[in-house]
């Protein structure tokens, strides 16, 4: 994905959601996912074949949408016994080996946390926090591997003006042999 935004440092730590008790917060299941059109990865890696055999080399594994979503508005959210707030989305991408968001208005506030973590919970992304923001307000995440990931906000009841928009998502439709 071609972008001017920069992959972050995150600082640790697990998701509220995991902490609370599940009657304070309704279960990742009960988080209505929004799921993509099925790309069909063949299709990429025979254009991809096609491109080598040409003498274009290309390293390309993964293939951008076009989103526009706001987490506030597309996510679920929970209000904590003490106020404080946790916005929870997810995205799918039917068969992709990874997902990957950029973000065209990111900013998150003081008191702010954010986590992006994949269905089973074996890749947690995160906390990325207000030290985080940028002059220009874009972000980019690493692929997360699997085809669902979940996006999770907290935030503090005395500040709530965080802002996490979603401008594209990568679907890898084949693994990423660059990475480590």
């Amino acid at each position: 994905i071609g972008s001017d935004a920069i992959a972050q440092r995150s600082y640790g730590g697990k998701p509220p959601s995991f902490s609370y008790q599940k009657k304070l917060v309704e279960p990742l299941n009960h988080v209505k996912p929004i799921t993509f059109n099925k790309i069909k990865n063949a299709e990429f890696i025979k254009e991809d074949s096609l491109t080598t055999l040409q003498g274009n080399i290309k390293n390309r594994y993964a293939v951008p949408v076009k989103t526009d979503i706001d987490l506030k508005e597309a996510g679920t959210k929970d209000t904590l016994s003490n106020g404080d707030i946790l916005y929870r989305l997810q995205l799918k991408s039917v068969n992709a080996y990874a997902l990957q968001l950029v973000f065209d208005d990111f900013f998150l506030n003081e008191d702010a946390e954010l986590f992006i973590y994949n269905s089973d919970t074996t890749q947690i992304l995160g906390a990325y926090l207000s030290l985080n923001n940028t002059q220009n307000d874009k972000f980019i995440i690493e692929p997360v591997d699997g085809d669902v990931l979940t996006i999770e906000l907290y935030e503090s009841k005395s500040i709530q003006n965080s802002r996490i928009h979603i401008s594209h998502l990568a679907h890898s439709y084949k693994k990423n042999t660059t990475s480590n």
